[in-house]
């Protein structure tokens, strides 16, 4: 499928859109275990993509897309919008991790991953 030919929609219209089909394909919602163990086939099919030698970013992102789904499959199981859940924890992860604190670590001399740590540590109180 051309990448022209695909208008972009919120997140709220794509998973309506999923409800849309597994009710009709399925009578009804799946439920949340089968999709986790769906889920992990779809993410080591990602990290295959990710490991070949000549890495494709369509077929990444096609393989990372596919997880995103089964999240909306997850998230209608529950009646709940998985957009409202993705925002909220976004706005967590950058309180927890605040750009300014990392690169103040990292001009401490830690790396980028061992701030993150040391700022997770923080959050958590250990």
């Amino acid at each position: 499928m051309e990448r022209e030919n695909i208008t972009t929609q919120p997140l709220t219209s794509l998973q309506e859109k999923q409800k849309e089909w597994d009710l009709a394909v399925f009578g009804g919602l799946r439920v949340p275990l089968n999709v986790y163990l769906r889920m992990m086939e779809e993410v080591d099919e990602l990290r295959q993509a990710i490991d070949k030698e000549e890495r494709r970013p369509e077929e990444i992102l096609e393989e990372s897309a596919d997880i995103v789904i089964l999240l909306f499959f997850i998230a209608n199981a529950y009646n709940q919008p998985l957009e409202f859940f993705v925002q909220q924890k976004l706005s967590k992860n950058f309180e927890k991790y605040n750009p300014d604190k990392v690169q103040e670590l990292v001009s401490q001399g830690y790396s980028p991953n061992e701030a993150l740590q040391v700022l997770k540590e923080q959050w958590n109180g250990d």
